[in-house]
């Protein structure tokens, strides 16, 4: 299940408040960037749908629940 619209950055209802050590997705149709939530700024990381699908698939914990798989 997607957390936010696609376009719009979001963090992960497990990062807590603060947002301290934790990345920012997003959804951009075809693609999903990745983002330091500490430098929103810096450089970004952009995966394939196939590629961010394989990836939160094997993640331990929630990570498919939480970002889903992409567009």
């Amino acid at each position: 299940m997607r957390a936010a619209a696609s376009g719009t950055w979001f963090t992960s209802s497990f990062s807590g408040s603060s947002g301290a050590n934790c990345v920012e997705v997003r959804f951009t149709g075809t693609d999903v960037q990745v983002r330091d939530s500490k430098n929103r700024g810096g450089p970004q990381v952009q995966f394939g749908a196939g590629a961010w699908s394989g990836f939160v698939s094997i993640v331990p914990g929630h990570a498919a629940d939480e970002f889903g798989a992409a567009p």
